[in-house]
């Protein structure tokens, strides 16, 4: 099981949604990019249509980037069929097309961040795919963010950072003050 997140959206967790592992590589169906297929998130990247005679899918976007995959093959132009073939591919499982994960966001511009969400002892990966030009948010879903996920020692270890520093020994190396005579920045002025 593989989780996947759009912005900040997790999809459910359903045959036409869930991203697959094939030779290490991550596929996600391709109507995780378009926003009319995948609950209306807008990822900038639009559905040219699936081509049956040719056996081939395009997307698409709004800067004329184009991707056709041939679906007899996995592989991708730039346009078919005489363009420059990419990296991005495509597979077939249970009839429904993935292409893979990370290059096709590349392709696109997109981010692509992978890791792993903690549910007990147990580890499960994830795939998140942020909108372009986005402003930082905070996470809807705990550990699918632009951080790494916290590790569980993490609660073990002393916090070392903040405004409270803390020597190596945890005891407070922070000096006593000193009184500072009235007037001069940072004193107190008597009235």
């Amino acid at each position: 099981m593989i989780f996947l997140g759009l912005n900040d959206s997790p999809m459910p967790l359903n045959n036409s949604t869930m991203p697959i592992r094939v030779g290490g590589t991550i596929y996600v169906p391709y109507t995780t990019f378009v926003a009319n297929q995948n609950g209306g998130i807008k990822l900038g990247v639009f559905d040219g249509g699936q081509n049956k005679t040719q056996n081939t899918l395009t997307l698409f976007n709004s800067d004329a980037k184009n991707l056709t995959f041939d679906l007899r093959t996995g592989v991708s132009y730039d346009y078919y069929p005489d363009g420059e073939r990419k990296t991005p591919t495509a597979i077939i499982r249970n009839g429904q097309i993935y292409v893979s994960a990370s290059s096709t966001c590349a392709y696109f511009g997109l981010e692509c961040t992978q890791g792993n969400i903690v549910f007990g002892t147990k580890y499960y990966p994830y795939i998140r795919i942020p909108q372009r030009r986005r402003q930082p948010q905070r996470p809807a879903v705990p550990g699918v963010g632009d951080h790494p996920l916290p590790h569980p020692a993490s609660k073990l270890l002393p916090h070392r950072h903040g405004p409270d520093r803390r020597g190596a020994r945890g005891a407070n190396t922070t000096a006593p003050s000193r009184p500072r005579p009235a007037g001069s920045p940072g004193g107190e002025s008597t009235p």
